[in-house]
């Protein structure tokens, strides 16, 4: 617990990532602010050697994406009484004065959410989109709002949730200019796999078109028309115009999950109950 009496818990998704996995780790260790905990949720099947006194492993049994991935860590968050969750992917590792400068944002201020600037490959530090770099959550916003969709799996679920929902809820959206994480950025990818193909359509169709029902409908097009020109130029083109189309048809239909799995993993219809194991 820190020295003004709140406690934080960190929360990382993980996907087969064990050295940047690692280097975040530490970055949370050496944080000036200390994080109370820390709950990494493996996707994969990296977390195994992850370990520490602060540390706690959560295994899905499946991968369910960075959507999945953080609902379930701010689902145990809430049943918590920790007072911050601290949400970041596997590749961003926090300056270790981060927590400190996110904090201070939010005190004696109205109820709202704190970004960090993100570094890349060395480039001065930029005002953080919305998204799982680095955000920090105060209770009464994830208790007020819920956790994020984990039906959306992939893509569009960070905005749904940092974006949309907190926003009309009436949070307040705070810059911690002083507050910098490094973005390694390891799923860079020159092509697109054709499964992203298909959640980026799916995910663009339902948001636009049924959580803001609607509003600014012109970008659905627009951002179609675009992943299919860059699908077409791109190897495997026939597979992955066959993912836009399938996408959007599953987003006019309000299909939602895990139904375009990426390779080599099980099915989400097998996935064990979550299990938990704690460093010592």
């Amino acid at each position: 617990m820190q020295a003004d009496g709140v406690s934080v818990w960190a929360i990382v998704v993980a996907y087969e990532a064990p050295d940047t996995v690692a280097a975040c780790l530490a970055g949370l260790a050496a944080q000036t602010t200390p994080v109370d905990r820390v709950v990494v949720v493996d996707n994969g099947r990296e977390a195994s050697a992850i370990g520490g006194p602060t540390v706690e492993v959560v295994r899905p049994g499946a991968n369910i994406g960075p959507a999945g991935g953080f609902a379930l860590g701010l689902d145990r968050f809430l049943a918590s009484d920790a007072d911050f969750a601290w949400l970041m992917d596997d590749d961003i590792v926090p300056s270790a004065d981060a927590l400190g400068h996110l904090l201070a944002v939010l005190r004696d201020r109205p109820p709202g959410i704190a970004f960090p600037f993100v570094a890349r490959a060395g480039s001065a530090p930029v005002r953080s989109l919305p998204a799982w770099a680095g955000v920090l959550l105060p209770r009464a916003v994830v208790s007020a709002v819920g956790v994020p969709d984990a039906s959306l799996f992939f893509w569009v679920e960070d905005t749904e949730y940092l974006q949309w929902r907190i926003p009309r809820a009436g949070f307040a959206h705070y810059d911690a200019h002083a507050a910098v994480v490094h973005d390694h950025r390891i799923r860079r990818e020159a092509h697109l796999p054709p499964w992203g193909y298909y959640y980026r359509a799916r995910n663009t169709v339902h948001y636009r078109l049924r959580v803001q029902r609607g509003r600014r409908v012109h970008r659905v097009v627009v951002v179609l028309a675009r992943l299919a020109i860059r699908a077409a130029r791109e190897p495997e083109r026939r597979a992955k115009l066959v993912m836009v189309g399938r996408g959007v048809s599953d987003g006019l239909r309000g299909r939602l999950g895990p139904t375009v799995l990426p390779p080599s993993q099980p099915a989400v219809e097998a996935a064990r109950r979550p299990s938990t194991s704690e460093g010592s």
